[in-house]
């Protein structure tokens, strides 16, 4: 079935559109894209403080990296904040050792393979 003949868009022999022929113009968005974009966006709006807040407890370094992004400053300007309690700072701490142990641990894997191929004890 020939595509140019009944006027429609002019397709090459695998069937795919010709350049300018067919298609969304480029940049332009699907607009269930759109809609979920916004939807997301209305929602961020209307919880927005319970949203940073839990981004700030959860998240710090994320949170801090934002800050910055957003009001283009060095993290020494950023806003003061109060300090996380004990025993949340104790486990953060702990969270944060055990997923550096493990990015060394993965680390020192990948080089073992890298020079050495799999190891029998490698999972």
């Amino acid at each position: 079935m020939d595509d140019t003949s009944a006027g429609g868009p002019s397709r090459d022999e695998n069937g795919r559109f010709l350049p300018g022929h067919g298609g969304r113009p480029r940049g332009a968005r699907n607009l269930m894209s759109k809609r979920i974009a916004m939807g997301v966006l209305r929602h961020y709006e209307e919880h927005e403080p319970e949203i940073l807040e839990q981004l700030r407890r959860a998240h710090t370094v994320e949170f801090m990296r934002l800050v910055g992004r957003v009001a283009a400053i060095g993290p020494e300007d950023v806003l003061e904040m109060e300090p996380l309690p004990p025993d949340e700072a104790a486990r953060r701490a702990e969270l944060e050792a055990v997923a550096a142990e493990a990015e060394r641990d993965a680390w020192h894997k990948k080089q073992r393979e890298k020079y050495y191929g799999p190891q029998d004890g490698d999972a």
